[in-house]
């Protein structure tokens, strides 16, 4: 019988955005020095939002059954979603220098003078960072040494960072955490569903595989960039139980 135990594990899968609305992407850098729209320089950078990609997941978590074959477990978790895009525009900053454009750079007061112009498609690597506490109630199936459940609950994610870099372009990396001047949210709620197949050896170790599905439960960019997207994110974990008792 096992009623308390602590794990460790690992994540891997991939991520699809859901696109409600893009349009913020395409119209706010339609512009020219002067604020206002020309037909040369429409670019469209919603392939940043556009962007599928995979993901990874690190963390701890302690768990606990709190009837028969009902479990309630909890923890921290470290995920980033990394993906690769094309972008057809440049940041031109008062110096006339070239910048790499994005979301990221739009939202930064301090380019406030600066305008966007169309360029030569180039390829961009992005990171997003997230801090996440997720906790699930599950339900077993299988409870013996080979042991079989379902589980679903809630997810708190804090946005950390998201770094771009197009260093084949010769563009510096540009960096953004949360805050004001960011279009991520900096907290986000997602659903989590999922199951977990496991095998117990010796007294007080087990060994799990958690496939397993997340979704925002709204976008994870702020109302005003004109953005809508909540990512869902399909992975397969392997996980190692302690068992205290």
């Amino acid at each position: 019988r096992e009623t308390l135990w602590t794990s460790v594990g690992m994540a891997a899968g991939t991520y699809n955005p859901v696109i409600a609305s893009a349009s913020g992407a395409r119209a706010a850098f339609a512009m020219d020095g002067s604020g206002s729209l020309t037909n040369a320089q429409v670019v469209n950078l919603s392939n940043q939002v556009e962007a599928s990609g995979y993901s990874f997941s690190s963390g701890v978590s302690v768990g606990g059954k709190v009837a028969d074959r009902w479990i309630v477990q909890g923890g921290v978790n470290y995920l980033t979603q990394n993906s690769t895009y094309n972008s057809n525009a440049v940041l031109v900053d008062g110096a006339n220098n070239f910048k790499l454009a994005s979301l990221n750079t739009f939202s930064r007061e301090s380019y406030g003078a600066a305008f966007y112009q169309a360029s030569s498609p180039y390829t961009v690597s992005s990171s997003l960072q997230y801090f996440n506490i997720p906790l699930q109630a599950g339900y077993l199936i299988i409870n013996k040494d080979f042991g079989w459940q379902l589980q679903g609950g809630i997810s708190t994610d804090f946005f950390l960072q998201n770094t771009l870099s197009a260093e084949d372009a010769g563009f510096d990396k540009v960096s953004q955490g949360g805050g004001d001047a960011s279009p991520y949210r900096t907290v986000n709620f997602s659903g989590l569903i999922g199951t977990e197949v496991s095998y117990r050896f010796g007294e007080h170790y087990r060994v799990a595989i958690n496939p397993g599905f997340r979704y925002p439960l709204q976008s994870v960019y702020k109302s005003d960039t004109g953005v809508s997207a909540a990512p869902i994110m399909f992975d397969v974990g392997l996980k190692f139980h302690y068992i205290f008792r």
